[in-house]
C-alpha cells in the first residue's frame, strides 16, 4: 500500500512495528517521549525506542565522551525534559535548575562541566544568569555556558558569546547540534 514503511532498523529482537506515513511516525515519537518520564528505565519499549532515536538521529557517532555533570536551566517541562533525556541517554548526568536565581545557586554547590541556559526564564533570565556565574570566583565562573533558544539570529548570537556564554544551541532542539555544541 502507498505509504506504508516498516522501520528497518528497527532492533532484530524486537518485532517490527509498520508506519503508515512520517507524520505518524513523528507523532509517535512525540508521544513517548513526552511520556517518557512514566516509562520505567530500562524496558522493552524505552530501550527499542531509545536505539531507534539514535539511530535515526546519528547519535552512535555524535555523543561526547560521558559521565559530564550537566546543569539544565530552563523554565519549561517539557524543554527540561528533553534535554535531560537526550543528555542522560548519552550517559551524562543531568540537574535541572527552573529559572536563572536556581542555575547560580546550583552552581555554587556543585562543580558542573557545562550549563546549558535557555534564556526567557522568569525571576532572572539566561543573559543575567551567565553575567551573575562569570562574576563568581573561582573555576565555576569559567563553566561552559551554552545558550539554548528560539532566538538563533547572528545578532543573537554575538550578545549570548559578548554575555559570557560559551555556544548556542536553537530551538527545537537538535540532538546532533546539541552534541556538537558538548564536544566544543
Amino acid at each position: 500500500e502507498r505509504g506504508i514503511q516498516v522501520e528497518t532498523e528497527w532492533p532484530a529482537d524486537l518485532p517490527a512495528i509498520p508506519v503508515v506515513s512520517a507524520q505518524i511516525q513523528q507523532v509517535f515519537l512525540n508521544l513517548f517521549m513526552n511520556a517518557a518520564h512514566a516509562m520505567p528505565q530500562g524496558g522493552v519499549l524505552s530501550i527499542a525506542l531509545s536505539r531507534v532515536i539514535r539511530r535515526k538521529e546519528g547519535l552512535e557517532v555524535a555523543a561526547p565522551a560521558t559521565d559530564a555533570l550537566i546543569l539544565v536551566a530552563e523554565d519549561n517541562q517539557v524543554n527540561q525534559m528533553v534535554l535531560s533525556r537526550m543528555l542522560r541517554s548519552a550517559g551524562h548526568h543531568v540537574e535541572i535548575a527552573a529559572n536563572g536565581v536556581d542555575a547560580v545557586t546550583a552552581i555554587s554547590r556543585a562543580a558542573y562541566d557545562v550549563i546549558f541556559m535557555d534564556i526567557q526564564m522568569p525571576e532572572m533570565d539566561g543573559i543575567a544568569a551567565t553575567r551573575a556565574i562569570r562574576a563568581l570566583n573561582g573555576p565555576m565562573a569559567r563553566v561552559p555556558i551554552i545558550a539554548v533558544t528560539a532566538n538563533a539570529m547572528a545578532d543573537d548570537r554575538e550578545n549570548y558569546l559578548k554575555a559570557g556564554m560559551t555556544d548556542y544551541v536553537a530551538k527545537p532542539i537538535d540532538r546532533r547540534a546539541l552534541f556538537a555544541a558538548l564536544a566544543d
